[in-house]
């Protein structure tokens, strides 16, 4: 999924942007826009005010830095959209000259959209780089944690090198919503605690839902989660997990398991409920050590043991 944002121009209570589709966090757009800053400043010679001119005079960052050149086609235009391969290869001079002939649109650069602080509300835009030329310095926006409709969480300025990392997700990880793996190299992909956010990992959210759980205790039995899960609502609706859950119970979350044997195995691990899903009657949700627990805990249903099908 796309992770869209704004490079924009002006101040933190006005200012006006352009559009970027994907990887907008500022381990990735923030970076990559704060090297591009820096090499017009220094190589160039240019001011803030000046290219951030330059920048709203396209609608799109990827446009921007192609000079408004349609990779697709060659024109000056806004950024290329409704992009999808034509089934008819045979090129159509005048309307898409390139031999892949790639179906595309444009909207002239004349009526392409700007952003202001106004579409940020329920936008589903998630970060915004803010060029201030009187503060000479770039604003970040996180546009989607907390309760703002956008939220100043720190500056870019050009004495130093930014923490991108600590920019994207806090100092004390506040703002993460990263795997913990991402963070702690120590913490195998594949393993146990692969599931967990950072936040859980550090102990700063409790390991309660299912999601995090690494293995299921039932009937005695350890077994180690495999990846796999389906609704028993929808399986009867799916002929290979039919064949596999004959009776599916439609209130219930299935997971696959590791049976030991290299195969694997779909059991009913959770039951939907008002709260949410919960551990499935008879059935213990075992959670990995974190970063403060070094031990295992467990979370088990609180109510009466159902029968659970036999292997």
């Amino acid at each position: 999924m796309s992770t869209r944002g704004i490079v924009a121009v002006g101040t933190l209570a006005r200012w006006q942007g352009i559009y970027n589709h994907y990887d907008s966090y500022p381990t990735g757009l923030g970076k990559d826009l704060y090297e591009h800053l820096a090499e017009q400043m220094t190589r160039g010679q240019k001011t803030l005010t000046e290219i951030g001119a330059a920048i709203l005079a396209f609608d799109d960052w990827r446009n921007y830095l192609a000079g408004g050149v349609c990779p697709y086609c060659g024109q000056i235009a806004s950024q290329a959209h409704d992009i999808s391969i034509s089934l008819d290869l045979r090129p159509k001079p005048g309307e898409y000259p390139d031999p892949d002939c790639q179906q595309h649109h444009h909207e002239p650069l004349s009526e392409t959209y700007i952003y202001t602080r106004r579409d940020m509300k329920d936008s589903g835009l998630e970060w915004a780089y803010i060029l201030d030329p009187k503060e000479n310095c770039v604003h970040v926006l996180d546009l989607h944690r907390g309760p703002e409709p956008e939220r100043h969480v720190g500056n870019m300025t050009f004495h130093a090198v930014p923490d991108f990392p600590v920019l994207e997700c806090g100092a004390h990880f506040e703002r993460c919503c990263h795997y913990a793996w991402a963070h702690f190299p120590a913490i195998e992909r594949d393993g146990p605690q692969s599931r967990l956010n950072t936040k859980q990992y550090l102990g700063l959210e409790p390991l309660t839902e299912l999601d995090s759980v690494c293995a299921f205790l039932i009937g005695g039995k350890r077994y180690a989660r495999a990846g796999g899960g389906v609704n028993g609502r929808y399986v009867r609706t799916m002929p290979s997990l039919a064949r596999e859950i004959p009776h599916p119970d439609p209130n219930a979350w299935y997971e696959s398991v590791k049976l030991g044997n290299g195969k694997t195995k779909y059991l009913p691990a959770a039951l939907f409920a008002a709260e949410g899903r919960i551990p499935y009657p008879g059935v213990t949700w075992v959670f990995p050590p974190t970063q403060v627990n070094p031990q295992e805990t467990v979370r088990s249903s609180q109510v009466a043991v159902h029968t659970i099908p036999s292997l």
